[in-house]
This record gives C-alpha cells, structure tokens and sequence, in this order.
C-alpha cells in the first residue's frame, strides 16, 4: 500500500478516536516483503500508542539489519510454519524450500524475544509432526505456537484442500465478520480475510477515504445478505469450508496412520455457523 494512503487511514482512525484491537501486516501476503513495513510500524505506534501490531510472514524474507528494529514496535510477529520437518515443509510450503528458510527461524526469535507467535494450519499432510514443531519453537523461545484449522481460502478448485483437511464443513459467517476491516494493498475493502481472490469488495479507501469507504452501500448490501442467510449467493461464501475446532484441537484428530487404517473414517461435508 502506498506509504501516504496508509497514513491517511491512520491518521483517520486517530481522528475519530477509534478504538481498535489491533492492526495486522500481511494478510494477502508476506508482510517483511513490503519495504514500508518499518515505517509503517513505526507511524502506527505513535499515532495509535495502544494498539495491537502484529506482522504476518513465513520468515523466507526476514533480514536483520532491515527488519530489526521493528521489535520496539510490534507486539506479536505471527510466523506461518507447516512443520519443522524439511521433507514435509518443501511438500506443503513450495516454492519455498526449507533449507533457505529454516535458517531465518533463530535469528527471527533472537530479534523479537518474547513476541513470535507460530501459526500452524493442521493438515492431514503434516498431523504427525506438530508436537516437534511446537516443541522446536517453544524450546527456542516463541510466545506460543497456534494450532488452526484448514481453510479452502475460497478457491475455485478445492481438490487439494478436500484431499488433506480431516471433516471440512461449509462455513457460514454472521455479520460481525465485518467488524474485521480488510483493506488489501491498493486500498481495495474486502469482504473477508478468506477472500484471496478479492471476488467481493466493499469499499475502496483509496478512491473515498476510510469514512466513505466503511459507508460504502456494498458494505450494507452485503451486511444483509449474511444476516438473511444468504451466503450460498455470494460469490466467496458459497466457496468457504474449513475444518473446525474440536475439544481438544488438533490433537483428536486422527493421525494419517490411524485414518489410512480405517479407524476413524472422514464423515462427509455438513454446514454450520462461524461468528469469527
């Protein structure tokens, strides 16, 4: 995004005397890709002294010397790891290799002590190595390592994540998902944080501004299409399914092992209703 676009939103936040949980870098992509992110962190905290920053990357594009004066700044940095193991990793995360990225892992953790939090979406293609994974990265110093859900990310094509989520069921939001503001790169407001393929916007803060954009009557239209249960007619929400938090997530989920041997059969697609 471009550096004064994001100050403007900033600086309307600031003005209306917003209260906000928290600001996130990165959604759609890496977020120690974008060469402002220090900058932005930085005008971020002084403007918003309260606020949540959190940076989202896989770590492949960390650089000390750029990034690492974003410690004073940020309060979590969310690293996104399939697994430890390299074979499963290279698998998962091409065209990333691990061999290039692993090496990042140890200098990420010395330079945000205290702040890393790992995210791991559970598959049934890495199920068998995530207590090494945990066990890796809190032996290392993370503040905690995420267990999550598998999501289709609304894609077309759902043949992969059909093969490797464990009982994927249709999501259905409720219309505070739209508390979430997701403002992409060129200002573009979309309607979900699983709209990768930006099929619904909602607003555009760089043609209207921030307080236009939340006014926009996309917004609103879209707002009633979810409160009316509508979101087999929408374009994202008819493609959404992920798997869900069991009890004790992840780790009652059968194994490839277990599930291979028949033991715990998947159970076919059912629907539900999500307020995330």
């Amino acid at each position: 995004m471009d550096l004064a676009l994001f100050k403007g939103v900033v600086d309307q936040i600031f003005d209306q005397g917003w209260s906000l949980l928290g600001i996130h870098f990165g959604l759609f992509g890496d977020g120690l890709v974008d060469p402002h992110v220090v900058e932005r962190a930085r005008y971020a905290r002084e403007r918003l002294p309260e606020i949540m920053l959190d940076v989202n990357t896989n770590g492949a594009a960390f650089d000390r010397k750029r990034h690492g004066s974003l410690d004073r700044d940020l309060t979590l940095l969310t690293l996104h790891c399939e697994s430890i193991r390299p074979d499963t990793y290279d698998q998962i995360m091409t065209p990333l290799r691990a061999k290039n990225v692993f090496p990042k892992y140890e200098p990420i953790l010395d330079s945000f002590p205290g702040k890393v939090r790992v995210s791991v979406p559970v598959s049934r293609m890495n199920r068998d190595d995530i207590e090494e994974t945990r066990d890796w990265f809190l032996e290392r110093g993370a503040k905690e390592v995420v267990f999550d859900p598998l999501a289709s990310r609304c894609t077309d094509d759902q043949s992969l994540f059909r093969r490797i989520a464990f009982t994927p069921v249709e999501i259905r939001c409720n219309p505070d998902i739209l508390d979430d503001v997701i403002i992409d790169c060129d200002g573009l407001v979309l309607s979900c944080c699983q709209d990768f393929e930006r099929r619904e916007p909602i607003g555009n803060v760089a043609a209207d501004g921030l307080l236009s954009a939340l006014q926009d009557t996309r917004r609103a239209v879209f707002h009633g299409r979810l409160a009316a249960g509508s979101h087999g007619e929408i374009e994202t929400c008819r493609r959404c399914a992920a798997d869900v938090r069991t009890p004790n997530f992840p780790f009652d989920l059968a194994t490839p092992g277990e599930l291979k041997a028949g033991s715990h059969p998947p159970p076919p697609v059912s629907s539900t209703t999500i307020s995330q």
